[in-house]
Parts: structure tokens; sequence; C-alpha cells
């Protein structure tokens, strides 16, 4: 049919292939909506379908609609889904990004609102980092040469900015004064609200904004003047929002000066998985949002095209113990026959015992099927993912790490494995660069050139002593260059004294490394620390330096990117799905976190539901299996509200005794035998090991129980 609004052939009905409830999401678009999308229920599919429907219908021209994400993969996915459906000419019209993205555009054309001129640019990290210093500097504030107290500003700037505060407002009687009180004031916010404004300054000297002024100016100038509200809210007659459950307060009140004339706004989102309160986001945003936005439309979308009805019916009963959210049910795909094999709940004596099972169980999963199965690993904290890790490379199985790099290559375990090279050998270059001024002993770049052409091609350690004892280097860069020969003689001096792992633990202790992150006021001090920890559990283990040298280089080698095996953190799959997926260390005091569980009688349990929200998040990935794993002592609250007739539980075992043991034949048909059974329960003495492996890998858990 040809379209004489834009002269083009149309393309296909956007509405054709929706469901009941997709449809009737994609078809209201008077006033305000509330899409509650579950997890695998077609979310972007019924987003697109809407925007697509109301160009149609006549009732916006493609410039006349704002789709606001927060991913920029997010963007490109919808862009080019209503490319398909309307057209790539009038899809390219649609305002299409995430908030800072469209903050940007709007930003572009006015940049006086913050203070700047045409043609500003985003500054980097670094650049951010380097106006900070130059600020702390011209404050006269001490630490203004230390990355770490210039980093812990900086973030602190960009906490306030997050939150919609200004330099001007960034003080004891203003921000500071209500977020603290009578408390004392941590000496990171003191120094970020002292440098506030000139850092502002010498970014704006640079004709430079940060990622927190894109959204932070307009929606001021779009709070203080009512006629730049109205030209720019005038623009967009409707207002969809993707993942509405993720936004902040910042963020919701840009939606609100936007849409609150015309109130045809659509929020789309799930409250069930909202994960990032750590980051500013407010699940209250979403659970308010029929209230602000009286009166408001709500459809749920209900039906799940990912996972089979036994996964959905375990997940379904985990979130409902959640208070604080919108009532919905994940429903399987109507045309689905089969419910699928039970999820399997695993526990083992110890977290290496758990994951040498996962390892085997992966191995024996892919041996078995014609085509290696897509397999998720997903864990609460990156530190989990070294036992993981370790137990595939030993299986010989090849992995990649999404969302974050793996073990060996984090910041912590590269600085002490740095310590570790330099007290081996004080000439390395590399490892002194990396940890000779971390944690900050006054060894600026000055101080360091000094200490090389002392050192030319030898010990660089004593070499810093030397020019301390000569006073060419004085007051903090002397007694830091004193610490680090100190503690590099205390390593030398434990060698007949203590173990391998003893030695380390004493080396970084005498360097400090770990009391700095204890005392660092930084979100990820804690996963820092922790990983440090695994470090030298592994390094307990090993037993020599050359031996975790070695770990660190197979794991280098172990890494591959088009894997067919996974790990991430719960919060870093979402949006993934694959065909089966492994839970790991759901243990009381990991998943949930420790700080949930503590923090539990003073939040009214907050914390604890958005871990359960990331057990949901984590359950629903898989299209066909699901195993959580656990260990013995320790199992989670959210084990025992997995529903007992959906899963098949296999308990008190170490596994590591099982490592590489291949399964015969009749092993594999005595397992097969018994899985047809779905016993609910194996007592592991009554299996030979072979057969309980083969027992897990088995396709035949969906037959019908057998007669008793």
């Amino acid at each position: 049919m040809f379209d004489r609004y834009r002269g083009t052939r149309r393309r296909t009905d956007p509405l054709s292939g929706l469901n009941d409830q997709q449809h009737e999401a994609a078809t209201a678009l008077d006033g305000a909506l509330l899409v509650l999308a579950g997890a695998g229920t077609g979310k972007t599919k019924t987003l697109t379908a809407r925007i697509a429907h109301l160009i149609a219908q006549r009732r916006a021209r493609p410039y006349q609609v704002l789709a606001l994400t927060f991913t920029n993969d997010a963007a490109e996915v919808m862009k080019d889904r209503l490319s398909e459906m309307i057209g790539e000419e009038r899809a390219s019209q649609i305002w299409v990004g995430t908030f800072h993205s469209i903050a940007r555009r709007l930003l572009a054309e006015r940049p006086w609102l913050a203070g700047l001129a045409k043609g500003f640019e985003i500054a980097d990290a670094a650049q951010s980092r380097r106006a900070v210093r130059i600020a702390m500097e011209d404050a006269g504030v001490e630490g203004h040469d230390d990355r770490d107290a210039v980093q812990a500003a900086a973030a602190v700037i960009a906490t306030m900015k997050d939150e919609g505060i200004t330099p001007d407002e960034a003080s004891v009687a203003g921000w500071i004064g209500t977020k603290y009180g009578g408390d004392e004031v941590p000496e990171d916010v003191a120094t970020a609200a002292q440098v506030y404004a000139a850092y502002q300054a010498i970014l704006r000297e640079d004709n430079l904004a940060d990622f927190g002024d894109l959204l932070l100016w307009v929606v001021k100038a779009l709070e203080g003047d009512e006629s730049y509200r109205r030209d720019v809210a005038g623009r967009f007659r409707y207002i969809h929002i993707d993942e509405y459950q993720d936004t902040n307060v910042q963020q919701a009140l840009f939606v609100h000066l936007l849409g609150r004339d015309h109130r045809n706004v659509c929020a789309v989102g799930d409250d069930s998985q909202s994960l990032y309160a750590w980051r500013g986001a407010d699940v209250g945003n979403i659970l308010g949002f029929p209230d602000q936005w009286t009166p408001c439309r709500m459809v749920r979308l209900e039906i799940n095209y990912r996972s089979t009805p036994v996964i959905l019916a375990c997940a379904n009963a985990v979130i409902a113990n959640n208070k604080r959210r919108f009532a919905k049910t994940l429903r399987p795909d109507p045309t689905r026959r089969d419910a699928g094999p039970p999820v399997r709940v695993v526990g083992a004596e110890s977290l290496e015992d758990a994951a040498d099972w996962l390892a085997d169980d992966i191995r024996l999963r892919q041996a078995e099927c014609d085509d290696e199965p897509g397999t998720l690993v997903l864990y609460r904290a990156n530190w989990l993912s070294r036992v993981v890790e370790e137990a595939l490379i030993d299986a010989d199985l090849p992995y990649t790490v999404v969302g974050d790099v793996g073990f060996w290559g984090r910041l912590e375990v590269r600085d002490a494995l740095a310590y570790l090279a330099l007290a081996v050998n004080p000439a390395d270059a590399d490892a002194w660069e990396r940890i000779a001024n971390f944690p900050p002993r006054g060894l600026g770049d000055v101080a360091m050139e000094r200490i090389r052409a002392a050192a030319g091609a030898g010990d660089l350690v004593e070499a810093g002593r030397r020019l301390a004892d000569a006073g060419m280097l004085r007051g903090v860069q002397a007694s830091g260059a004193r610490a680090l020969a100190d503690a590099m003689a205390g390593w030398r001096d434990s060698a007949s004294s203590g173990g391998f792992a003893d030695r380390l633990q004493g080396l970084l202790d005498a360097a400090g490394y770990e009391e700095h992150w204890r005392a660092a006021d930084d979100p990820r001090a804690d996963e820092r620390l922790d990983n440090v920890a695994e470090l030298l559990q592994v390094a307990r283990e090993v037993g020599s330096a050359a031996a975790l040298h070695e770990r660190a280089q197979r794991a280098a080698q172990a890494e591959r990117d088009d894997a067919p095996v996974r790990l991430m953190t719960v919060h870093a799959a979402k949006g993934l799905e694959d065909d089966e997926a492994y839970l790991f260390g759901v243990d009381e005091g990991i998943f949930p976190s420790a700080h949930a569980v503590r923090a539990e009688m003073h939040d009214g349990g907050r914390g604890i539901e958005e871990e359960r929200n990331g057990m949901y998040v984590g359950m629903t990935r898989p299209h066909e299996r699901l195993t959580v794993v656990h260990t013995s002592t320790a199992p989670s609250r959210f084990i025992d509200e997995i529903p007992g007739q959906e899963t098949l539980r296999i308990e008190g075992r170490s596994w590591s005794r099982m490592r590489r043991r291949r399964p015969s034949a009749d092993a594999l048909a005595a397992a097969r035998t018994l899985a047809r059974t779905r016993r609910r329960s194996i007592p592991a003495a009554a299996l030979n090991d072979a057969a309980l492996l083969a027992a897990w890998t088995c396709e035949a858990n969906s037959a019908a129980p057998a007669e008793p």
C-alpha cells in the first residue's frame, strides 16, 4: 500500500503478531500508561509496536515522539526495529536515545544554560580527574597529588550532579547539611563541596561538560524557565521510557517536566527487576507512577516466551515474597506443551566443591549435546568468579567474563601481583611503576623520575631509600620511599618464618594496601577487599610465587570471547538469555549480600527485596535448564522459597572427589533410568559417582513418574 504521508510504501502492520496484553499496551495511546513487563514478555517488541502504531494512526509526526532508554545498545535495537516497521527515513526522525544523549542534544541548542559555548565537548574520566586535581591544588587541599583522593572527590561531585545539586547548593547549609545533619562529614565529601565550583569553572574554561552536566543543567533550566520548558515540552506529543524502574530522582523529574502538560507518558518496566538502588535508582518511581500520573492505565505483560513452565513457577514463587511490588505472575507461552526439566538445587560442602561440580556438569552437558548449549554462570558478586574460573580452567573449558574483566585482570589483583613481583625482583620496572605510589606515598612524577635515574637497570626500591637517606628526597617523598623499602625488606626477612600466603599477606599489610581500601569511600571497596582475600586463598593453595604467576597466565589463555560459557554477575545478565543458566553461590551473606542482611532491621527489608529481585532476574535468564548451586552450611533464604515440587535437590557431597571422571555407558544408562522416575531427592550414597553425574545431565527429567 502506498503511503501519501511520506511517499513510501508502508511496512507491515506494527500490531501483527502481538498477544492480547501486548496489543492492549500498544493501542492505549491516550493519557498516562504504565506497562509492567515481566522478564521475557516482549517488552521491546511492544514498545516499538506502540510507537509505530501511533505514527501510523497520525497521532504524532515521528519527530514528536521521544523514547528514552538506559543504554546505547537498547537505543540502537529500538531504532533498528522501528526502521523495519516504518522505514528508515521516518524512524531516523524519532528522538530515541539515553537520558544523557537526549539531554546533550537539548544542551547543544542552548549551551549557555551550562555556562558553555557552541561546540562544547564531553570531558572523559581523565579530564575530569585532572580538573578536580587542579581545583584541589588551587584550594590548598591536601592530597591533590593523591590519585585516590582525587578520584573520591570526583565521584562525590558526580553523585551531587545525579541528585540535581549545583555548586551553589553543595554546602553545609545546603546539600551536605541535609544529607549529614549534625553527623561528621566524610573528608571526600567535604573536599568535593569545597572544590565543586572551581572544578566547574575549569571545565567551562575549556568548554567541557562532564557526564553529569548534561542532565543537570537542562533540568535546572526546565524547572526555572517556564517559557523554555513549554518550548521543549511542546516538541514531544508522546514520551516513552524504557526500564523505568531504573530511573533516579533527576530522570523522573525530567520526564515530569516534559510530559505534565499533555500527559501522554508511557513508562515500561518491571519493579521486580529493579537492581540499582546502590547507584541512585529509586524503585519508588515506578511504584508511585500510577499516583503521580493519575489517571493512569496499567497493562501487565505476563506471558513469558523464554523459559519453561517449571522455571517460571519457581521464579514466581521466589519473587512473591517481596512486599513492595505490583502483583504479577509470569505465565508460559500457551503454545508450549512440555513443562521442562525440574530446576536443580545442588548443595556442596564448599564453594570450591560447588565450582568443581559446576565445571564437571558443564563439561558433561557439552559431551551429551550435539550442539554445545549456550551457558550462563551467574553470581551475586564479582569475587565469586575466581573459584569458578579456576574450576573451568582445570576442566579445560574456555569461558568469557561479561561486564567485567576476569578475576586475574582486576585492579586490586594486579596490584597485589605487582607487589609480589617487585618483592621477588626489585628491578621489575613495570611492577614498581604500578605500585610505588599506591597506596599514595607522596611519590609524584618528579620523585619517581629521580628514583628511576638513580636505579638505572638495578634495584628501584633501594634506590628510593638511598635518595631519601642522602636528602635528595625529603618530607613525604622520603618517608614514602622508605616505607616501600621497609615493606619489601619485611618480605625478604620472612623467607624462613612463614608460608607463602602468610608472607604475601604480610607484604600487603606492610604496604598498607588493604587498610587503604578499608578507609576509602569507594562503592567497590568491599568488593576489592573480597578479591584480595580470594587471591590470598589461591596463594595458600599453590604455595609459591611461580605457581601463582602460572595460574594468572593460564587464566589469560582460557578466556575466549566466543566461548559458549559466559560468566557474569546477575546485574550484568539483565537483558540477556541463553539455553542454560547456573546461579552460583546462593548462600546467606552472599546472595543476599551480607550488607543487605545487616541492614534488614533498619531499612524495612528493602535491601533484601532488591537482592530477591536479583535472584528473580537470574532465574529468568535460561530457556531450558536452571541450576541453583549453594553450600550446604549456609544456604540462602531464597533456596527455601523455591517450591520443592518443581525441583531436583541433591545435597551433601564433596564433588571435588569426582574431578575428571568419565561415566561409562552402563552408568549413563542407569542414570537415565533413575532420572525418568523424577525422584525429587537423590541420596548421594545410593549411586556411584559416574552415574550421579550422568543423572544431572540426562535429557529425560521431564518423563512421567514411575509407579511406586
